[in-house]
């Protein structure tokens, strides 16, 4: 699941989705995933994106909009709040 979200996190990612892919329910995911990576799936998601626009950012060439949409984003407004957070 975690290569996935690095590979798609252009990508909306749902939890029964991510669940499906580690062969689990929802509920088993989580837990595990927490237990795992000592945080949950959002909080991961979150550090995700703020790294990959951290380092988009510094390409000139790209737009906000275009880095926003790029990390999962739906706006150059929400790229803002979660580079300054």
């Amino acid at each position: 699941v975690q290569d996935w979200l690095h590979e798609n996190l252009n990508h909306k990612a749902a939890l029964p989705d991510l669940a499906e892919i580690a062969s689990m329910s929802e509920r088993n995911f989580t837990r595990i995933f927490k237990r795992e990576t000592g945080i949950t799936v959002n909080d991961y998601i979150r550090i995700l994106r703020r790294e990959k626009a951290s380092e988009l950012l510094k390409n000139p060439d790209l737009s906000r909009t275009q880095i926003a949409n790029l990390c999962g984003l739906q706006s150059k407004r929400h790229l803002s709040r979660i580079v300054n957070n």
